[in-house]
């Protein structure tokens, strides 16, 4: 054995002895105080005692900090693991590196799980000048903190839908934490109205501490399996997240003790919480904050796959690194098995090292029959390493999903010499498949003869998903899962050049509802949602799947329609279109009526680009506004004369 294979096994013994010492570490869980930190830190304590007894060997210390507090420390380096609330944890996901949340908070009311929450609004109850949202409007309004996503952030929001924008419409009086701090505030005259997050003031009734007959809520929703007042919708309950620098397989093992917590009742009677469960989904979280423009989300970045690259480069370089060392590990296992007969003990030393690591790793002979595989060969493919050998990996994994080609140009690279790597889909012995990162080198003697190959096999499921869902959220709007306004210019730059090398034509239509306002002011916006989501699926059915249907704002959708030469065909099209949204909708128990104004241009007719097509669709579309709506009207030149003198 070589003296470099002689001093990696000495630093990995080394790593052994060095491990226990960096246990004694304190692991620091940092939890944001929306209540007085005395209380935060009692509510919190037993949680540190839970996963003591979990892992014995770790020392767990919770904090209670307030927001300042608690972003200056993970900026230190000095918490492992964070609990916030999930405006916050998603700015400290962006701008700290926060891993994916590892559970979602179950808190309880009147022993009834809750996994969301929401923001009240209130103000004193003798307050005859304020009644609804919209009386806000110019008054003092008690926050702990525009960074707070239940204490002002879902309230902004819901203000901002009746067109009062904050902080623009009225005065801010920020308080600081705890919530406690804008209840006082309003009750002592300073503010008019205050926002806190929902429980606050039912916790503060249930302390003796405040008599909610001197409050009235605003805006209250009606939300039959939610015990609190809320003024908003609801939203994912806070996330239990881990810092980059934290221990992956720590975190996994206080991630396994959260989900389990909720059957230690003594404990979680004593936290006030049901437990812990999987992550929610707090894609909404980022939409509130991309729509009030709150960090991280000042600006609207163009969201690729290579920021996904960027983010996680330093995870991507160790498993490249990682992957290099298993690779030159496994080479040498298989030269040290065919000439060195007298070294076993060595021998025994690297297999052991293959077995400790986490990705799959086979050897096979030249015909790629499996001759070894380690035991982490069997939770990916399904086969324990004992069922593998002597037969090829093809005759046990092959999906299908792979052409020849692929397989030709694989063997190719492997038999000239060369490491190949890529992607597969393979087949577990279920049936179920899954994506595979495959490295396959060739192990030659010293001639350069080709004796075995070593086969590195990394399941990457869960990141192409995650890939997939992050490209989808790039491309398509949230709420109807139309196109958005960027896939929709991409489509549309498409269209044309495709229209101009075929000498065909195109035509784009602006539809803009009418009366959607009145309806999402007086019914909410819960059926505005759902009437948006209706409106969606028709238009869908009024146009070819060659056809792109899209929503590029609130109550506004783009149609392009593919090879269409004349405004007839066009105007034939949108007036389909109208018909079927002059239908009423029968949403939430609610009959409702709209209608739709709409405009058309055509390539090449009205416009050679993308700009001067939009441009022209949405000036047809406000002449068609102001003809009296429920109308369709297609671009004529003569409609830029009207617009230039008005």
């Amino acid at each position: 054995m070589s003296q470099f294979f002689r001093r990696l096994i000495a630093s990995i013994f080394l790593l052994g002895i060095t491990l226990p010492l960096l246990a004694a570490e304190p692991v620091r869980i940092g939890v944001l105080a929306f209540r007085p930190k005395p209380q935060t830190l009692a509510q919190w304590q037993p949680l540190a005692g839970v996963l003591q007894r979990a892992m014995p060997e770790r020392n767990f210390v919770v904090e209670a900090l307030d927001y300042p507090e608690l972003e200056a420390a993970i900026t230190r380096g000095e918490l492992d693991f964070v609990l916030t609330n999930p405006g916050h944890y998603v700015l400290l996901a962006h701008r700290n590196g926060l891993s994916a949340p590892l559970a979602t908070l179950i808190s309880k009311d009147s022993g009834q799980p809750l996994s969301d929450f929401g923001g009240v609004v209130f103000s004193l109850a003798q307050r005859a000048d304020i009644r609804t949202l919209t009386d806000l409007r110019g008054k003092t309004l008690a926050t702990i903190g525009t960074s707070s996503l239940g204490g002002y952030q879902m309230q902004a929001y819901e203000l901002t839908r009746k067109s009062v924008r904050l902080p623009q419409d009225a005065r801010i009086l920020t308080t600081g934490m705890p919530h406690d701090q804008v209840v006082a505030a309003v009750l002592a005259g300073r503010a008019d109205a205050g926002f806190v997050r929902s429980g606050v003031l039912e916790n503060m009734a249930s302390e003796g501490k405040l008599d909610l007959n001197r409050l009235k809520i605003l805006n209250r929703q009606d939300k039959p399996d939610f015990p609190l007042q809320v003024s908003t919708r609801l939203y994912p309950e806070w996330p239990f997240a881990s810092l980059p620098n934290t221990d992956k397989d720590l975190a996994r093992r206080v991630a396994a003790a959260l989900f389990v917590l909720e059957k230690d009742a003594a404990v979680t009677r004593a936290m006030a919480i049901h437990g812990f469960t999987v992550p929610a989904d707090y894609s909404p979280v980022e939409e509130l904050l991309r729509e009030l423009r709150q960090p991280p989300f000042e600006a609207a970045p163009a969201f690729t796959l290579q920021d996904v690259s960027a983010r996680y480069q330093w995870q991507i370089f160790a498993g490249v690194i990682a992957g290099g060392l298993i690779v030159l590990l496994a080479i040498r296992l298989v030269l040290v098995n065919r000439r060195l007969a007298a070294a076993r003990t060595r021998d025994h030393l690297l297999v052991s090292a293959l077995e400790a690591v986490g990705n799959g790793v086979v050897i096979t002979d030249t015909s790629a029959k499996i001759e070894w595989a380690n035991t982490a060969f069997e939770p990916l493919t399904g086969y324990k390493p004992e069922e593998a050998l002597g037969l090829r990996a093809s005759e046990l994994v092959k999906s299908g999903q792979q052409d020849q080609p692929f397989y030709a140009a694989m063997w190719s690279t492997i038999l000239r010499g060369e490491v190949w790597r890529g992607e597969v889909v393979n087949r577990r012995k279920d049936g179920s498949l899954y994506d595979e990162e495959l490295t396959i080198a060739p192990v030659k003697d010293e001639s350069g003869t080709i004796l075995h190959f070593v086969g590195i096999k990394h399941d990457i499921t869960e990141r192409k998903k995650t890939e997939e869902r992050i490209l989808h959220l790039a491309q398509y709007d949230v709420l109807t899962d139309l196109p958005n306004r960027a896939l929709l210019n991409d489509r549309l730059q498409q269209a044309i050049a495709a229209a101009r090398r075929d000498g065909t034509g195109l035509a784009l239509m602006l539809i803009d509802l009418d009366k959607f306002k009145p309806i999402n002011d007086t019914l909410g916006h819960d059926v505005g949602d759902l009437l948006l989501k209706e409106v969606a699926r028709r238009l869908r059915g009024c146009v070819r799947e060659s056809d792109t249907v899209a929503r590029i704002g609130g109550d506004e959708f783009v149609v392009l329609l593919r090879t269409v030469a004349h405004v007839p065909d066009a105007k034939a099209v949108a007036e389909k279109i109208r018909n079927t949204l002059n239908q009423p909708f029968e949403l939430a128990g609610h009959r409702l009526s709209i209608s739709s104004s709409t405009g058309i241009a055509l390539y090449p007719e009205h416009g050679s680009s993308e700009v001067e097509l939009s441009k022209n669709a949405d000036i047809a579309m406000y002449h068609a506004k102001e003809n009296g709506r429920d109308n369709v009207q297609a671009f004529q030149p003569e409609m830029l004369d009207g617009r230039d003198a008005a």
